[in-house]
């Protein structure tokens, strides 16, 4: 059986069965009851083999996913490794801190303080993949066990992969374009104290309508087979360099940042929705493209007024964009129309399905250019 189709259905069991949204935007992922060395496993070619093979070695190394309880017998580089200091079957815990490029790691259900900082190192000593690392426990009284909470600063985003053996614990690192056929980055744009713009009366302000529609829009995405990355899921401010820094990295298949507009005219109203063409030339499915595709989807859907498209080379993360990048404006809050629309909470679910088949459309043309 091909052993990357493997692991990206690894990848996706993972993220469908296990991904929780985290404070830190991560992702955080709880392993299911880790796979005993006691019991039959698995290998990646489909054979099932017993834990007495693998204890006599005639195998060679084997590395069980705690996942899915497959196991491979080689890992892809760069991983991590965390020693096991008792050898014992543990249940692990990752979150994503992927805006910090950073991955926390926590081992639950201890009995004492038995890991220690030195059990976190890389698998290879020419690995530089590993910037920094730290290790606290927090003590959790109802159940009297620790928790060992790693954390491994790292030197730019990766996608996971966990295995372990009767030794140690192995996050295995991957390229995310490597491991998902397909990448979405999704910015609910401003937050914290960057309010965006305001309704006249400023009972309202654009970053939380945009916060609403994008967490209406994830609701509808983790339905698919996508691996979607969140500038922010809460409020709070992120700056612009962070927000295309994270897709231009990724090699996202596509980038969606969610706005409302406002104008000095009460009577402006209506989506349109930003381009750039910078960085375009070499791209088979254009910023234009994906711009095009989800303000056709917006106006379509909601009846609110077609402003067109507008190039906008000048607006940062639009002009930054390595990939496909849209900018969608939703509507405007200095216009009453507008505004009573974007404010009820069916209108930003909609507005949000609109986006979504947006979205969904463009990985299709997207794919059919390729």
């Amino acid at each position: 059986m091909n052993e990357r189709f493997l692991r990206e259905l690894a990848a996706r069991s993972l993220a469908a069965l296990l991904g929780t949204v985290a404070v830190s935007y991560g992702l955080e992922m709880t392993s299911a009851a880790a796979p005993s060395f006691g019991k039959n496993i698995q290998l990646d070619n489909g054979r099932v083999v017993s834990a007495e093979e693998i204890q006599k070695g005639n195998l060679g190394n084997v590395y069980v996913n705690m996942e899915t309880g497959v196991a491979v017998n080689r890992l892809e580089g760069p991983y991590l490794v965390i020693d096991k200091p008792e050898g014992k079957n543990y249940k692990v815990s990752l979150e994503d801190l992927y805006m910090e490029r950073s991955l926390k790691i926590s081992i639950l259900g201890l009995e004492d303080r038995s890991f220690s900082r030195e059990g976190l190192y890389t698998g290879s000593k020419n690995d530089s993949c590993l910037k920094k690392a730290g290790l606290v426990y927090d003590y959790e009284p109802d159940s009297s066990s620790y928790t060992a909470v790693y954390e491994a600063v790292l030197d730019r985003v990766y996608a996971y992969q966990v295995y372990e053996d009767e030794k140690a614990i192995y996050i295995e690192l991957w390229e995310p374009s490597e491991l998902y056929s397909r990448i979405l980055v999704v910015d609910a744009g401003h937050g914290g104290n960057d309010i965006g713009t305001y309704s006249l009366d400023m009972k309202y302000y654009e970053k939380d309508i945009n916060l609403n529609i994008v967490k209406y829009l994830k609701k509808l995405l983790d339905k698919e087979r996508i691996k979607v990355y969140y500038t922010r899921l809460e409020d709070e401010k992120i700056y612009l360099n962070p927000r295309i820094d994270l897709a231009n990295e990724l090699k996202a298949d596509l980038f969606v940042s969610v706005h409302c507009n406002s104008s000095d005219t009460a009577e402006a109203r209506g989506c349109e929705v930003l381009y750039g063409t910078k960085n375009q030339k070499n791209l088979a499915f254009s910023s234009k493209d994906l711009a095009e595709i989800c303000l056709n989807a917006m106006v379509k859907g909601s009846n609110l007024p077609n402003r067109g498209l507008v190039k906008g080379n000048d607006i940062y993360i639009i002009g930054k964009a390595k990939i496909p990048a849209a900018l969608v404006e939703t509507g405007f809050l200095t216009n009453e129309k507008d505004l009573e629309y974007l404010i009820e909470e069916k209108n930003q679910k909609e507005m949000a399905e609109y986006i979504y088949q947006g979205i969904m459309e463009a990985f299709s043309k997207q794919e059919e250019n390729y």
